[in-house]
C-alpha cells in the first residue's frame, strides 16, 4: 500500500485490512517520530483475501481521506551474476 496518511497508526492500518481476512504479518514504516512514510505491506493468510482487498476496493480505495495505491506483492529474482 502506499500513498497512506502520514498519521496513520499501525492500529488503524491492521483494523483496516482485517476485516477483509486473516492477517499473517503487516508493516506499517515509520520514522523516529511515529510518523509513517507513507507505505506499508500486507500479507493475508489466504492469497483470495488479497485478491478481495483489490476487487473491493478498485474503485473507493479511501483510507483516512487518502486515496491508496494497492498493488500486489512481486517477489524478485536474485540475479547471481
Amino acid at each position: 500500500m502506499k500513498n497512506l496518511d502520514e498519521n496513520l497508526t499501525y492500529i488503524e492500518f491492521i483494523e483496516f485490512f482485517r476485516k477483509f481476512g486473516e492477517i499473517d504479518s503487516a508493516k506499517l514504516s515509520v520514522d523516529n517520530n511515529g510518523l509513517n512514510y507513507g507505505y506499508g505491506y500486507v500479507q493475508f493468510s489466504n492469497p483470495n483475501d488479497a485478491k478481495t482487498v483489490e476487487n473491493l476496493l478498485e474503485k473507493d480505495k479511501i483510507l483516512k481521506e487518502k486515496t491508496l495505491y494497492i498493488q500486489p506483492y512481486e517477489k524478485i529474482e536474485k540475479n547471481d551474476n
